[in-house]
């Protein structure tokens, strides 16, 4: 179940009151081979994917929570992990540094990883859920990537002060 309640600080009240009915649907996730896990290393020649689809309206989060995949960042040869949604590659990565938390520009989300013969690695874990778009300016924090043919960019704060050291791309 997903409550959005959401406020600004010009007014304060006591709040609201909601009933609920338990129903079952199904799931939106359609795995088409096994996750690797953190304990098991990726087997040689590996090629696995997965389509992340969310209802309609809403787009998909998806949060990298541990990476060790052979290779340096920026230089992804055969063993890699590519995040992409309908429109383009969002990411390819590698190593071990996690990759910030990426949001598709649509309700789905593709994400495959390859491994060749030679060296193995844990892999990597993954999260994702739907969110609403817009949600997100809070998830990315500073700095997006879109394909709108308008909007709005602001600095962190505005229109305080943005605060110091910090960096937006």
């Amino acid at each position: 179940m997903v409550l959005r309640f959401k406020s600004d600080n010009t007014l304060s009240s006591k709040g609201f009151s909601a009933t609920y009915t338990k129903t079952s649907l199904p799931p939106v996730v359609v795995p088409t081979t096994p996750r690797p896990t953190p304990t098991t290393r990726p087997t040689t020649h590996l090629r696995c994917s997965w389509k992340i689809q969310v209802p309609k309206g809403l787009l998909v989060k998806l949060h990298i929570t541990d990476m060790s995949i052979t290779g340096e960042p920026g230089q992804c040869a055969e063993d890699k992990l590519i995040i992409s949604d309908i429109y383009k590659t969002l990411g390819t990565h590698c190593g071990y540094i996690l990759p910030p938390v990426v949001v598709s520009s649509n309700d789905v989300l593709s994400v495959s990883f390859q491994s060749d013969s030679r060296l193995t690695d844990r892999g990597f874990s993954a999260e994702w859920e739907a969110v609403y778009p817009e949600d997100i300016a809070e998830i990315q924090g500073c700095g997006i990537s879109t394909t709108a043919e308008n909007g709005v960019i602001k600095s962190q704060n505005w229109p305080m002060n943005y605060k110091a050291n910090e960096k937006t791309s």
